[in-house]
C-alpha cells in the first residue's frame, strides 16, 4: 500500500500559453515510510487541437533505505530533471489517440561513477494513449503503454529498452470539480547493473561484472 498525495497550480498566461506547479509526496511500507517528493514546474504551448508541447523542470528528494556492514541507515538522494513533451492528439467520434514523446535528462547528485552509471542520465520515454468518451455516461476507459528506452548508458552495458509499463483503466467523472480514476498496470523492467573494479587507478577488464535483472509489478490503484 503506497499513497500518493499532491496538488497543483496553474492557469493561462496568453493564448495556448499556459504554466502550472506541481507537489506530489509519496509513501511507502503501509504508508509508514516517505518515499519521495517531487516539485515540478512545467510550461505548455498548444499549438492547435492536434498538437502541443510542454517544457519543464522537476526536483526530486528521494529517501533510501540501505545496510552498512550490520548497521541500518538511512540517507537522501537529490535529482533534478529537465524533459521535453511533444504530444499529438486525434478524435474519431468518441475515440481520441495521443501519442508523446517525452525526452529527458535527469542530474544526480550523488555523483556516481560514469563507468557504472551514465550521469546526466538521458531516456526517452514514449507514450501511446486510447480513450473512450461513453456519450450517455461520465465514463471513460481507456489504454495505455509506455516504452522507456536509455540514450547514454555506458558502454559497457549499451542502450537497451528498460521498462514498458502498460495499463488500463476507468475515470468517472462525478461532478466539475470531483472524479475517480480506476486502473490496474503492469509495470516490466529490465536494467543492466554494472559492477567495475579497478587496478592501479585502470579498470581491471578482468573483473568488470555486468547482471542482468528483470522485475514486474502488478498495480491496483484508485
Amino acid at each position: 500500500f503506497a499513497p500518493r498525495i499532491g496538488f497543483d497550480i496553474g492557469g493561462d498566461l496568453y493564448h495556448g500559453l499556459s504554466l502550472k506547479w506541481e507537489e506530489e509526496a509519496r509513501f511507502k511500507d503501509i504508508s509508514t515510510t516517505f518515499d519521495r517528493l517531487y516539485s515540478t514546474l512545467s510550461l505548455t504551448y498548444k499549438f492547435n487541437t492536434y498538437f502541443k508541447t510542454t517544457i519543464g523542470y522537476s526536483f526530486h528528494l528521494i529517501h533510501h533505505d540501505g545496510k552498512k556492514s550490520t548497521n541500518y541507515e538511512k540517507y537522501w538522494v537529490m535529482r533534478h530533471r529537465v524533459y521535453l513533451d511533444l504530444t499529438g492528439s486525434y478524435h474519431y467520434n468518441q475515440w481520441q489517440f495521443s501519442l508523446r514523446e517525452r525526452p529527458m535528462m535527469t542530474y544526480r547528485m550523488d555523483n556516481p561513477d560514469p563507468n557504472e552509471k551514465a550521469n546526466p542520465d538521458w531516456h526517452l520515454r514514449s507514450k501511446f494513449t486510447a480513450e473512450y468518451t461513453c456519450m450517455s455516461k461520465p465514463l471513460k476507459p481507456y489504454i495505455s503503454v509506455e516504452l522507456s528506452n536509455t540514450l547514454n548508458a555506458p558502454k559497457l552495458a549499451g542502450n537497451y529498452i528498460d521498462a514498458v509499463r502498460s495499463a488500463i483503466g476507468l475515470k468517472w467523472r462525478i461532478d466539475q470539480h470531483n472524479a475517480f480514476n480506476f486502473y490496474y498496470r503492469a509495470d516490466c523492467n529490465w536494467t543492466r547493473d554494472i559492477d567495475v573494479k579497478y587496478a592501479a587507478n585502470n579498470i581491471d577488464i578482468n573483473r568488470i561484472k555486468l547482471t542482468h535483472k528483470t522485475s514486474l509489478t502488478h498495480i491496483l490503484s484508485v
